[in-house]
């Protein structure tokens, strides 16, 4: 039985919400269930990238020394990475235990030995730099319980089972996204997806509440913008951040001024950055940069009904562009389609994370075996923040936790018949009473607790 998931985006607190240790403890039963339910002959657990989030990290803004994940290579840089990894470890100490305890939970409930139980992880586009030195693999595979491979060896990008296991490849699907993997320096090294969740998303959240000072608003605001990177899809992190300075704000002015601010700032600052020029060069089509930039010089100045606009006629132009390239509604289907085991065979399977959306599809039979061929995405451990369908107008975001795992059985596993299972939950909490209005106003009847609100 081969299980993989991804995107667990375990932080050191300083970005949006982590995923608590509770999901992890319910993932831990779900296996051993499972292996007992299907008489698993062992577990292998595959962690497909991003599980420990060394990019979204206030240490990085905080460096006096300007220290970034695209800086050289050296001592600084090495010993901020080994100190956002211990902060990481401490704030996530029981889901990582959690993990590391999965091989005894799953032999004392199921035929399943514990040495037939095992853990892999593969490197994505916010935990690369743990590959860049010694120091902090050892720390992780020391953390996580891996074999010594993982030092001397260096983590792998990619996993793959011949057709006599479980006839998959696996990986974590980022070199397929030009905004977050650079091909001319590949996975060793950062790419534009990194200085726009750190100098933009993570740091805006920190010049907002520069700006408001002691306003009274200030501490619930900055805590719910700091969960600006959950928002699904990106284009809508305009209208998110409107909301929410808004509803938080309760109409005050001088809150939206000072977000406003805090944005142009964020923005100018970004856009006149080298390093931002270096990447987007590199990474970016002509038509790719000139919207990128027409956006993100609209976002200050514009009303978010103009920047919708904006957003919904980029998205119509590229989609529109798909079709002429005859590309399937699936962005991510077309490279799993040309995917090839060592050997050169066409796997069954196809797995990827990297998106953070729950996919299935199949990619049509393999030539000349015949044999089905399916695409699928595991999706991610974390809170996401989506836009609702409302009739009144305007936009509305609500938010839950999502946790999803893909699980392969070999021709013995599964009673012989399972093939697959694509697992997918959603878990929302009870609101606060602060977030029930008190009319139809729309109005907030008390301000949000920041320590209860978001972080468990």
């Amino acid at each position: 039985m081969l299980i993989l998931f991804s995107d667990t985006h375990l932080t050191d607190g300083s970005s949006g919400e982590t995923i608590n240790q509770e999901a992890f403890d319910l993932f831990a039963d779900q296996v051993a269930d499972l292996a007992r339910k299907r008489r698993a002959s062992e577990v292998r657990l595959v962690l497909l990238g991003d599980g420990l989030d060394v990019i979204r990290s206030s240490f990085w803004l905080d460096h006096p020394g300007g220290i970034r994940p695209w800086s050289e290579t050296g001592p600084a840089q090495e010993r901020l990475t080994l100190a956002i990894l211990g902060a990481i470890f401490r704030r996530n100490r029981e889901s990582l235990a959690h993990l590391r305890e999965l091989g005894r939970r799953v032999s004392s409930r199921s035929s399943v030995p514990i040495g037939r139980v095992s853990f892999d992880y593969l490197l994505g586009n916010h935990d690369w730099l743990i590959n860049r030195y010694t120091s902090t693999r050892a720390a992780v595979a020391r953390e996580l319980g891996l074999a010594g491979h993982y030092v001397s060896e260096r983590f792998p990008t990619e996993f793959t089972s011949p057709a006599g296991g479980y006839d998959c490849l696996a990986r974590h699907g980022d070199i397929h996204d030009n905004l977050n993997f650079d091909a001319t320096a590949g996975r060793d090294a950062s790419s534009l997806g990194d200085s726009v969740v750190l100098e933009l998303l993570h740091r805006l959240p920190f010049e907002v509440g520069r700006e408001l000072g002691d306003h009274l608003a200030a501490p619930e605001v900055v805590t719910r913008l700091k969960e600006i990177d959950n928002v699904r899809p990106y284009p809508l992190i305009s209208s998110w951040v409107s909301e929410t300075v808004s509803r938080l704000g309760r109409g005050d002015t001088e809150v939206a001024r000072a977000a406003s601010r805090a944005l142009a700032r964020c923005i100018g600052d970004f856009l006149a950055n080298p390093e931002f020029r270096r990447f987007a060069d590199r990474q970016l089509t002509w038509f790719e940069r000139r919207y990128l930039r027409l956006l993100l010089n609209r976002l200050p100045r514009q009303r978010v009904t103009m920047v919708d606009s904006l957003v919904r006629l980029g998205e119509r132009m590229l989609r529109s562009w798909a079709i002429l390239r005859n590309r399937t509604e699936s962005e991510y289907a077309p490279f799993a389609l040309a995917e090839r085991l060592p050997d050169g065979r066409a796997p069954r399977f196809v797995v990827y994370g990297h998106t953070h959306e729950v996919e299935s599809v199949p990619l049509g039979p393999a030539e000349p075996e015949g044999y089905d061929r399916i695409y699928l995405n595991a999706g991610t451990w974390r809170t996401v923040w989506q836009a609702a369908d409302t009739a009144c107008g305007g936009r509305h975001f609500a938010s839950w936790k999502v946790m999803s795992y893909v699980v392969l059985y070999s021709a013995e596993e599964g009673h012989g018949r399972h093939e697959f299972e694509l697992w997918s939950g959603q878990l929302r909490d009870r609101p606060l009473p602060a977030e029930t209005p008190e009319d139809g106003a729309g109005q907030l009847a008390e301000p949000l607790s920041v320590g209860s609100y978001l972080l468990p």
